[in-house]
């Protein structure tokens, strides 16, 4: 049975090197990991079928300081290869 390190790999979106080996291991196309690195991406859904990948946006709870409450920020999840592969800013993805 693969292990958690085996079947989640989260990266950081300002991880170059570790979204350009996400295209390596598992040929996330370069328009997923587009949707995926945009601090403003929209909630939305894609499938890819070329690299048979799954992409969720979602917003989640920012740890960055509002004065007006509190402050989302986009996080991918991508599914691939029986992988979860998610990215985010740094603050998102240690609170995963």
């Amino acid at each position: 049975m693969p292990t958690p390190t085996e079947t989640w790999r989260p990266v950081t979106r300002d991880d170059a090197s570790g979204l350009t080996q996400l295209q390596i291991d598992f040929g996330i196309t370069d328009e997923m990991l587009g949707y995926a690195r945009d601090d403003y991406e929209q909630p939305h859904m894609e499938y890819d079928a070329e690299s048979d990948t799954f992409l969720l946006i979602y917003n989640v709870p920012s740890d960055k300081p509002d004065t007006d409450g509190y402050l989302s920020e986009p996080m991918a999840f991508l599914v691939t290869d029986d992988r979860l592969i998610t990215v985010g800013s740094h603050d998102v993805n240690n609170t995963n």
